[in-house]
């Protein structure tokens, strides 16, 4: 959970913490998604138009033919051409544009789970405040989508759960879907991690504890969620354990730097 401002609050680790945690996902502002507004200030369409006349000339003719295939008869995957393409440009809101419209085209489950993801992860790391709006609100529509497909899948509730908790005035609405979900489902990953960030925003640091050894009790291989844990021990008082979870973590990291940073926060902690 990244992004305008890529940090994690450790107040008195935070100036070693943020040189290794600045992958992770932190983001906590709450742009308001009001579509009429989307559609006044930022619009798919015109950006990619503007993109396109960028293109060299037979690129341009390559993107033309594929949309005018998709226009035509083309089934998702031609969308799903156009999304990689436009990935692999640089340009992920139109990647997930065409992510969306292979999900429209097919209206699977699975295909509006993954436009979903891709309209949040543009909302989470665009800096543009236009397109950060228009992303969550798309998907919004796309995780909603898919919950009409399957109202009890945990992968779209949870992610409808995170959009509403990081992306809009109404966090709590959020946090409810996450607690469902976590409820019926307690080892799904993605909403322990979820509630555990959110639980370090709220100052629970038990709460994200808990969280955060859910997480690693699934899945041990999410190595990020060693710092965050560290993190959360730290500032519970634990810190011992804080230093055994540094240690755990800096045993399984495969590069020197990264074993470095994490040996300068065993220290610090050690020293203060």
């Amino acid at each position: 959970m990244n992004l305008s401002a890529k940090q994690i609050t450790v107040i008195l680790l935070g100036c070693i913490i943020v040189s290794v945690l600045y992958l992770l996902p932190v983001k906590n502002h709450h742009p308001d998604h009001d579509k009429a507004k989307e559609e006044k200030g930022f619009s798919i369409d015109q950006m990619l138009q503007k993109e396109k006349s960028l293109l060299s000339h037979s690129l341009q003719g390559e993107v033309n033919a594929l949309e005018a295939r998709l226009n035509g008869e083309g089934g998702s995957g031609l969308a799903d051409s156009l999304a990689l393409l436009w990935e692999m440009l640089g340009k992920p809101v139109i990647s997930a544009y065409y992510n969306e419209l292979s999900a429209i085209k097919s209206n699977t489950l699975n295909k509006w789970i993954k436009a979903g993801e891709n309209y949040f992860e543009v909302f989470r790391t665009d800096t543009n405040i236009l397109i950060q709006q228009f992303s969550v609100s798309k998907a919004i529509d796309c995780y909603k989508k898919a919950l009409e497909i399957n109202p009890d899948d945990a992968d779209a509730k949870s992610g409808l759960g995170i959009c509403y908790a990081e992306g809009t005035p109404t966090p709590m609405e959020g946090i409810k879907l996450l607690r469902e979900v976590a409820g019926k489902y307690p080892e799904h990953e993605q909403t322990q991690l979820a509630l555990g960030i959110l639980s370090m925003r709220s100052g629970q640091y038990q709460k994200a504890v808990e969280r955060f050894e859910k997480v690693l009790k699934v899945n041990s291989k999410n190595f990020d969620v060693y710092l965050r844990l560290a993190e959360a021990l730290y500032k519970n008082g634990e810190k011992e354990k804080a230093i055994n979870c540094l240690r755990t973590y800096k045993n399984i990291r495969p590069d020197s730097a990264g074993r470095q940073e994490t040996e300068k926060m065993i220290q610090y902690i050690i020293n203060n």
